[in-house]
């Protein structure tokens, strides 16, 4: 039987409901065409309030300089953060679907005067002909970070 690190990366298209932003990127195989359905790449599905209230399936791709090319629309992405203000959540600007996450990541000291890496983050429901029934889930706990997020009553 294969493993995961035998399956070669696979390019995906992606873009929001008016297809004004567009992008590809590369990752493992989020399932095999096979009767075996072997899921070899897993998004994430966070619970904190706006990966929730946003429908958030997120595929970090490894390669982040190589394996993420953007095709329309980057320079038009409208920008929403909150909490900690280390996450931007991105929306187009024209159908308002919520197509990724610039994450930025402390690396070294936790002085301030560490590295930041930035990372993106790609909503799986915006992957072309995707079918969500398919995948399997990696659950975050997002709730567990930053700041909490109350509902009005």
């Amino acid at each position: 039987m294969s493993t995961p690190a035998e399956y070669k990366k696979t390019w995906y298209e992606a873009n929001c409901h008016c297809r004004l932003v567009k992008l590809r990127f590369r990752i493992l195989p989020l399932y095999l065409s096979s009767s075996s359905e072997q899921h070899v790449f897993q998004p994430w599905n966070c619970n904190c309030s706006i990966c929730t209230k946003n429908g958030y399936l997120n595929i970090y791709p490894t390669d982040q300089t190589n394996d993420i090319e953007w095709l329309a629309g980057k320079q038009e992405l409208i920008r929403y953060e909150f909490g900690p203000k280390n996450t931007e959540h991105a929306f187009c600007p024209k159908c308002g679907s919520s197509i990724v996450l610039f994450v930025s990541l402390s690396v070294g000291p936790d002085d301030g005067e560490g590295e930041r890496r930035r990372k993106v983050g790609i909503n799986a429901r915006m992957i072309k002909g995707i079918d969500i029934d398919r995948l399997t889930l990696k659950k975050a706990n997002g709730k567990a970070k930053g700041d909490s997020y109350e509902e009005d009553e």
